[in-house]
């Protein structure tokens, strides 16, 4: 959160964001983040948190800023079976859905899951970024 705010005041980046698509910054949503070349997207993940106890903490510390490149194979996701009885020892699906008919036909009740684990196929590709000069 911290060095997004500094590189998006920077100078050089507002010198870049103001030329690049010539207003296309206009037209966007730019709560996705907003691109400073071609290939290139800043992205701000400052709402990503995760409740330990009493405590909210940030998945990633609001000073740091990283460079992930978008490359085939480097984020992969993987799921793994439902709890149900009919689930075990099954290849693991995105979302599982089973219903329940409530008692007298007075309607269905719905159970819902996903089971997943995303992460870094190849985490030396992702650097940290250190510092911005004022």
């Amino acid at each position: 959160k911290n060095f997004y705010r500094k590189l998006t005041t920077h100078k050089s980046v507002h010198e870049a964001f103001d030329r690049w698509n010539q207003g296309a910054f206009m037209r966007d949503d730019l709560r996705k983040g907003w691109q400073i070349s071609s290939d290139i997207t800043v992205v701000s993940y400052s709402r990503g948190k995760i409740r330990v106890g009493d405590v909210w903490v940030n998945f990633i510390d609001p000073d740091k800023a990283y460079l992930v490149p978008i490359a085939d194979g480097l984020l992969q996701t993987r799921f793994a079976p439902g709890t149900g009885m009919s689930d075990i020892n099954t290849i693991g699906l995105p979302e599982y859905v089973s219903a329940h008919i409530l008692p007298h036909d007075e309607g269905v009740e719905l159970k819902g899951q996903t089971n997943f684990v995303s992460y870094a196929e190849r985490p030396h590709a992702i650097v940290e970024i250190s510092e911005i000069d004022e």
